[in-house]
């Protein structure tokens, strides 16, 4: 028996390894820490490589784990001076556009050298097993030799370009750039190289062209048949007069529809279109890819695509952001408990449970301590967020329980305010369930004006975070850890029960149907109009009565048996027949 399974396992290996061939993925958790200020979602490598993992795209011996590109590899590239300068945060702030306190300056230089030495790992890789190599950051491509711009430090692609030859690479080098944006530091970079050449299709010129380099731009609001007829135009006759040993692909998906710093109008299927066709045109060469921009909720999905195409020959389409949350959340919860038994930890025992007779520091669920709390928020990339949106420091804090339960806050490297989670756990919320119970939860981003023509929602004194989803996510992992039937709050406002529904559930078949029937009556308002309208006296009843709203219980479940008692036929036909009774419409009244 014992030689039989030994068997299948070298089988299995066998076919593994015929299936991905020298295909490689270049990855670090610490891509993960975030630039602050910047918009780039800092948790874009982790989703892919969980995306990879999940789906078994690649065995775990074709992962690699880069290091910080050393100085002296990046000195072949840059101006010793320029380099040096990157110690100042001025120039740092120059560079990302925003202002940069000296340890998030040092952060954001520490993470591009990481991402750096990945794209030069990729590419030692490529050359060594014949490609792919995709490593899951990098493209730094506007840093040119004596400055940056465009959040671009330093410049990863000819860096490694210049590690290769060091090596005694001496073959035909090809950059094909389709970030949103012109590649011009890495073509003035290459510039002087006689067997390197670039391609860039982008929107617009940021810098001079060089001669046997094309340099294509096309302008605002370009669409995939537009780039295609682009890319179809220039890439085949570039190979052609110039067939390469070794390509890099910097597959920015800042092209996207929707993309908060682009105006281009590719869908996501326009995207693996042209990642298809890039990858087709040079089968055959090593080839080393770069994540590059991306910077709206779909970007890390194109990456995914365009990894598991490379992988496996075939797209698999990964899960949606809810979903792909979840799995990273539990992949975290694996890792962290139980939190005294991982030895990389570093935490005592007592600091995630004290001894029951002895006075210690607050404990979140009666379960975690304040450093297993952060340790967690850190690893689920919260914190990464929060620092992405210029909270460069947050600090986590636990105050004692109050008889509603311990308070859990995060305040920025200024004391503001940005978390206040009031919860504790109960078993008299939720009949028959032990749940999470949230009594209080604010999220809020006091550095943000409301936009225009957009006013505050009741109650709300500044705009929000956008991580709701996210941290009720990370509650959810922590409640199922905690062997709890699910998380519960009761929602003192409309919106927030509306916010909040695409996660969670009415406890009651009678809220359930009163939200459907109250946004039925406000459908066509944006959220804040909606809910004003509501506390105006604006939705009445078939008799003309206003409508008032009456807080009602909410659950996420995670036990199968709260998930049956909200879910299944006969409760859809008690939320029916309730709504069917709610004649609700919107009367507006005028003063």
């Amino acid at each position: 028996m014992s030689g039989g399974r030994t068997l299948r396992r070298i089988w299995r290996r066998l076919r593994q390894r015929a299936a991905h061939g020298g295909a490689r993925v270049v990855f670090s958790p610490d891509y993960s820490r975030g630039l602050p200020g910047v918009p780039l979602d800092p948790l874009r490598a982790d989703k892919i490589a969980g995306f990879v993992r999940d789906e078994h795209l690649l065995p775990r011996s074709h992962w690699r784990l880069p290091r910080e590109a050393r100085f002296d590899q990046l000195l072949r590239v840059h101006d010793a001076a320029y380099l040096a300068s990157l110690a100042d945060p001025r120039t740092v702030a120059r560079v990302l556009g925003v202002s940069v306190t000296a340890t998030a300056a040092e952060q954001a230089l520490a993470e591009q050298r990481l991402q750096a030495g990945g794209t030069l790992l990729a590419a030692r890789e490529a050359l060594r097993h014949g490609g792919p190599a995709i490593n899951l950051g990098g493209g730094f491509h506007h840093a040119g030799r004596a400055s940056g711009s465009g959040f671009c430090l330093i410049n990863d692609v000819a860096a490694a370009v210049a590690a290769v030859r060091a090596n005694g690479f001496s073959g035909r080098v090809l950059v094909v750039d389709l970030d949103l944006h012109d590649g011009n530091g890495t073509r003035e970079l290459l510039a002087a190289d006689p067997l390197a050449r670039t391609l860039s299709i982008h929107r617009d010129d940021w810098g001079p062209r060089v001669p046997g380099h094309v340099s294509r731009p096309l302008g605002p609001g370009v669409d995939g048949p537009q780039l295609m007829a682009a890319l179809e135009d220039e890439l085949p006759s570039l190979l052609e007069r110039f067939p390469p040993q070794l390509v890099f692909y910097v597959a920015g998906a800042d092209v996207l529809g929707g993309d908060a710093l682009g105006d281009w109008r590719l869908r996501p299927e326009d995207v693996l279109a042209r990642d298809r066709f890039v990858v087709e045109q040079l089968r055959g060469v090593p080839l080393v890819v770069t994540l590059a921009g991306g910077y709206g909720n779909e970007a890390w999905r194109c990456a995914a695509r365009l990894a598991a195409l490379l992988l496996t020959g075939k797209p698999v389409e990964p899960p949606g952001d809810a979903e792909a949350d979840l799995r990273r959340l539990r992949r975290l919860a694996r890792e962290l408990l139980p939190v005294a038994e991982e030895p990389w930890l570093t935490l005592s025992e007592s600091d995630i449970l004290p001894p029951r007779d002895q006075p210690g520091p607050p404990l979140f669920l009666e379960l975690l301590g304040r450093h297993a709390v952060e340790l967690s928020l850190e690893r689920a990339g919260l914190l990464a967020q929060l620092r992405a949106r210029g909270f460069v420091e947050p600090h986590v804090e636990l105050l004692a329980d109050s008889g509603l339960g311990t308070t859990l806050t995060v305040r920025s490297e200024s004391a503001e305010l940005l978390v206040e989670l009031r919860a504790h756990r109960s078993r008299s919320a939720v009949a028959e369930a032990d749940v999470l119970f949230i009594e209080w939860l604010l999220m809020q981003n006091p550095r943000l004006e409301f936009p225009l023509g957009r006013s505050a929602l009741p109650n709300q004194r500044h705009p929000g975070l956008g991580l709701l989803r996210s941290f009720l996510g990370w509650l959810g992992v922590i409640a199922e850890l905690s062997h709890l039937d699910g998380v519960a709050f009761a929602p003192s406002a409309w919106h927030t029960a509306a916010l909040s529904h695409a996660s969670a559930r009415f406890l009651e078949p009678e809220g359930e149907a009163r939200l459907q029937a109250t946004r039925h009556a406000l459908a066509g308002l944006p959220m804040h109009e909606a809910a004003r309208a509501l506390l105006a006296g604006e939705v009445v009843d078939a008799e003309d009565r206003p409508v008032t709203w009456r807080p009602a219980t909410m659950v996420i479940p995670i036990s199968p048996g709260l998930r049956a008692r909200l879910s299944g036929h006969e409760r859809a036909e008690a939320v029916a027949a309730l709504r069917a009774e709610l004649i609700w419409r919107r009367k507006v009244i005028f003063t």
